[in-house]
């Protein structure tokens, strides 16, 4: 089973058919490295700094010529919205809704660009986008995902 989810991306992302597998079929971080070998597909969110989230880098979006100063841009004025309208609240925390601003944009994104995308929750969730697919082959992507990384519940693929 691990193999098909290797294989499942390689089938959506032909770059990907060009790279050799890794000798660890199971382990998550080889699978997110092996993902990012050719292409920057593959990005990580430090949800404490959001600003630093790797859109520009993502292959697809460099493919299609999106501007991705205008997502930064976005994400950024939404969320500092937020942070004014809660400014004298020192107890609400504001971490969810800065999650639902980011993936909430990439998402218009991922639809304006014909695309699909896929987030890891884990402390600092994981995201990728890939080409689009129908809901039945997402579905299938993410419990192929979970089912090859099950590592102790720490981690879970789903589609936004």
């Amino acid at each position: 089973m691990t193999q098909n989810i290797y294989e499942i991306f390689q089938e959506i992302i032909p770059e990907l058919k060009q790279q050799d597998l890794p000798d660890d079929l199971d382990d998550y971080y080889t699978f997110s490295e092996w993902m990012n070998e050719s292409i920057q597909i593959w990005h990580y969110i430090e949800m404490k700094e959001f600003y630093n989230h790797d859109i520009e880098d993502n292959h697809f979006l460099i493919e299609k010529n999106v501007d991705c100063h205008v997502i930064d841009q976005k994400i950024s004025q939404a969320v500092d919205q937020l942070i004014e309208q809660n400014k004298g609240n020192k107890y609400i925390d504001l971490l969810d809704e800065t999650y639902e601003i980011f993936f909430n944009t990439l998402q218009e994104t991922a639809e304006q660009q014909q695309l699909s995308l896929l987030v890891v929750v884990k402390e600092n969730p994981d995201w990728i986008f890939i080409p689009k697919q129908n809901d039945e082959k997402l579905t299938e992507i993410a419990e192929l995902f979970n089912a090859t990384f099950d590592e102790d519940g720490d981690l879970t693929m789903f589609v936004y």
